[in-house]
């Protein structure tokens, strides 16, 4: 679920972080918001990216107040719904940044294409909500404004070549020694810069991708439970039975009966 929050914010919040990233929407009026090290002002058309883990506040001063709305997505749903190439932009190690949209009409026609999380009921819906979503932050990290952020970041090259190798083989039997030695990293490296870059473990991501496959397969007529899981990367079922469920909140079976009844 993509989480939103709408509201007219005209007092300081104490100096808090917690475990999901925010995307902060200014509709209009000011103030700032003040992370560790920097701070951004508040301005109409302007988005601020917290990422997870960072500690920030809101601070007005007399008399203003600003009208927002903050969408909050923890790590699992960034990888899950979100394009693999903006994921690391959610991890507190990329700081804040803040964009001003140049466009207030498209900015608006975004936002309205994604409905309270609490009118979001159906599937449709949280499709349509989580691709204006990711529409959303591709034009806030396009422009992106980060303050004191490094020109460069280590290993962040070979960590996309990376992920979009997983993405478009997640079956792939690799180990993790097998991984790190065809990107040129030591296996502790490996695993430490690729939880800083997606927010979760190289097992974990794949999991996700496979049960992603494995979705895609058993929406289509002809596909098996048992194939999909297969032909997913997935040796057993029923760990692969419970990953599913977990993920998607209903089992293969149901999935299948659910698209065989919108034929």
């Amino acid at each position: 679920m993509l989480w939103d929050l709408s509201l007219t914010l005209a007092e300081a919040s104490p100096d808090h972080s917690h475990a999901v990233a925010e995307l902060v929407c200014c509709l209009g009026g000011q103030g700032r918001l003040h992370c560790e090290k920097s701070s951004v002002e508040l301005r109409q058309h302007r988005t601020v990216l917290v990422p997870s883990g960072l500690r920030h506040h809101f601070h007005f001063h007399p008399g203003e107040s600003a009208v927002l709305r903050i969408f909050c997505l923890t790590a699992q749903d960034a990888l899950t719904h979100l394009p693999p190439a903006q994921v690391p932009a959610l991890i507190r190690e990329a700081g804040p940044s803040h964009t001003d949209h140049a466009d207030p009409t498209t900015f608006t026609d975004i936002l309205a294409l994604i409905p309270p999380a609490q009118e979001a009921g159906n599937p449709e819906d949280l499709q349509v909500s989580w691709s204006a979503f990711s529409l959303l932050l591709a034009y806030h990290l396009k422009a992106q404004d980060r303050p004191g952020a490094p020109s460069a970041e280590r290993h962040r090259k070979t960590l996309q070549r990376l992920c979009a190798w997983l993405d478009a083989r997640p079956e792939a039997p690799l180990s993790l020694d097998q991984l790190a030695q065809r990107f040129g990293l030591s296996r502790t490296l490996l695993t430490r810069e690729f939880r800083k870059h997606t927010g979760t473990s190289v097992t974990e991501y794949l999991n996700t991708r496979r049960l992603q496959k494995a979705h895609h397969l058993l929406a289509q007529e002809g596909w098996g439970i048992a194939e999909a899981a297969a032909e997913s990367g997935f040796a057993s079922l029923p760990y692969f039975y419970r990953r599913f469920r977990a993920l998607y909140g209903l089992t293969p079976a149901e999935l299948q009966r659910q698209y065989a009844g919108q034929g």
